[in-house]
């Protein structure tokens, strides 16, 4: 779903202890949350190769969530690659304005001067829902300014901004269930908040990883591999939170759409992955988390990427 599980924003869950070190910046303390809440902590989180490193990934976490329990299982497979994973304090955003901006524009500098990480290696980016959001349009705007990008991936994203802030509407108007109506209007505020009102199309468009109408900044990645992962189980949605949940109020719609654009502009490396069974959380079915990426095989699906 798009936000339909905003209860997993106030999770903050057991850290993921193992091989994150956490690296503190300054930065908007709005950028990020902790069991809910603003944190005062900025920055990144990376979990470094035991080998010459070969690539860098930077991994974004859904709104709100920052156990980086799933975040570790991709991180993990990533070590025998030689690729790093970086996860930044950047989970309060659905897409890029001034100040997340800045803040992952501090992140890549320090990554760079820090840690050593540039663009002679291989640069992949990656990200959980909100986050996934993130990625793409991070990995287009990387494109735009001429930067490395060698892959990006994403699992169960929203891809079009205003096609998300007419889902919200549709909620509300469709006066179905309570969470979906209040889902609706959180939906419709947010972009309403920062746009100053119903957001028009090519508003949206700009900060919109895809657009239905001409495929916006989507036209960017025509040459680079995407995938996007999703897992539209609408039995479990309308069983277990609203019954007048469909197919087109899952985020695998937009996923449909954005991937069969990239593959009509000729992007043979562009898929989209339809997962059935695989969505956990906290060992409890849940299609719309981390697992529906199986860790092993996104490692060496960007392993085979990386220069011999």
């Amino acid at each position: 779903m798009r936000l339909l599980l905003l209860f997993l924003c106030f999770y903050s869950g057991t850290f993921a202890q193992s091989g994150w070190k956490k690296v503190p910046l300054s930065a908007p303390r709005e950028l990020y949350l902790e069991k809910g809440r603003p944190s005062q902590n900025s920055g990144y989180y990376i979990w470094q190769t035991t080998i010459t490193p070969r690539g860098w990934l930077l991994l974004f976490p859904g709104m709100g969530m920052s156990d980086l329990e799933g975040e570790a299982a991709i991180a993990r497979n990533m070590v025998s690659y030689g690729i790093v994973t970086v996860v930044p304090r950047i989970n309060n955003r659905l897409f890029w304005e001034q100040q997340a901006e800045k803040a992952i524009e501090d992140i890549t500098a320090a990554i760079r001067n820090q840690e050593g990480l540039t663009d002679s290696l291989a640069v992949f980016i990656g990200g959980f829902s909100s986050g996934g959001h993130l990625a793409l349009t991070l990995a287009e705007n990387r494109l735009l300014s001429g930067q490395r990008v060698d892959a990006v991936f994403a699992v169960d994203p929203p891809t079009d901004l205003l096609a998300y802030y007419e889902m919200g509407q549709r909620r509300i108007q469709m006066n179905a269930c309570p969470l979906l109506i209040r889902e609706g209007k959180q939906m419709v505020e947010m972009l309403g908040k920062y746009f100053g009102g119903s957001p028009s199309a090519d508003t949206c468009s700009r900060y919109s990883a895809y657009s239905r109408a001409g495929g916006g900044r989507a036209k960017v990645l025509t040459q680079t591999p995407v995938r996007l992962y999703a897992e539209p189980d609408t039995a479990f949605w309308k069983k277990e939170f609203c019954g007048a949940i469909e197919y087109e109020d899952l985020n695998a719609a937009s996923a449909t759409r954005f991937i069969q654009f990239l593959q009509d502009a000729g992007n043979k490396q562009a898929k989209l992955i339809l997962t059935q069974h695989k969505g956990f959380w906290r060992g409890r079915r849940f299609p719309h988390a981390w697992s529906i990426a199986e860790p092993a095989e996104l490692a060496e699906w960007l392993g085979s990427m990386l220069k011999k």
